[in-house]
Parts: structure tokens; C-alpha cells; sequence
């Protein structure tokens, strides 16, 4: 069930996405107050904009919370983009597991043999980075 506020804050991402355009902020009346409803935002945009090819996740530091994000776009190399398609300009190198097979969601967390165990191979990637906020730099995290 999607509550007013994580709709109507999905609603303006997903105009983003259609657009083009930026969102400048998420006005203070449904900006998340949590992780919880950020991702509850997070997972009405992936409704629509799905089918999700994989999942991004990383922390700070080993001891802090790691977050994720669906990948909507995996396109095998070599690739080019138009430049008129890309706001930020900006890559990141990444490492790509592919999984034997699926983690779903449990009642306690995966362990390092556990996640280990799933990974069939691993793959260098480039992240194209790109963000619906006018400026990336300032939105809240």
C-alpha cells in the first residue's frame, strides 16, 4: 500500500525520468523522514519504471548500514550514449556479481559464506551516473 506522501514524491521522480528534467528538491510535505520511507519511495518509482536487472548496493564504511537501488539499464560493452541523454557527465568503476541463484528476503540477513556461496562470477563495470535532482551535490542522502 502506497501512502499520499511516497506517491506523491514518486510521482515527481518519475515526471523527472519521463521529462527529462530535474527536480529541484522533494517538497518538505513528502520528503522522506526515514530509510524506511525513502524506500518506500524508492520502490513506487521501481513499479513503474521496472523491470529492475539488477541491484546496486555499498556503504560509506564497513560499519555503517549499506543501501541499495534498483538497476533499471544493464547494456553490455562496448557501448556509447548520447551526450544530449546525460546531465552529469560523471562514470564510477564498479565490480558485477552475477548470482547461480536468488536471495530473497528473510527474516535474518545473509551472511558473508551465504552471499559468497551465490556469486557465479564477478565482471568489471562502469556506472553511468546520473540523478533526477537539479543539483546531486546537495539533496539529502
Amino acid at each position: 500500500m502506497i501512502d499520499d506522501r511516497t506517491l506523491r514524491a514518486a510521482t515527481l521522480l518519475i515526471e523527472a525520468h519521463q521529462t527529462g528534467r530535474s527536480v529541484a528538491e522533494i517538497p518538505a510535505d513528502c520528503r522522506p523522514r526515514s530509510a524506511a520511507e525513502a524506500y518506500a519511495i524508492q520502490d513506487a518509482v521501481a513499479q513503474f519504471l521496472g523491470p529492475i536487472a539488477g541491484w546496486k548496493t555499498g556503504a560509506p564504511s564497513p560499519e555503517a548500514e549499506a543501501a541499495y537501488a534498483p538497476i533499471f539499464t544493464v547494456t553490455p560493452g562496448p557501448a556509447r550514449f548520447l551526450a544530449a541523454t546525460q546531465r552529469l557527465f560523471g562514470i564510477e568503476a564498479e565490480v558485477a556479481f552475477r548470482l547461480s541463484h536468488d536471495l530473497p528476503p528473510r527474516g535474518k540477513p545473509y551472511g558473508r559464506d551465504d552471499v559468497i556461496a551465490a556469486i557465479a562470477s564477478m565482471h568489471p563495470a562502469v556506472e553511468l551516473v546520473d540523478s533526477r535532482f537539479a543539483n546531486c551535490q546537495q539533496a539529502d542522502s
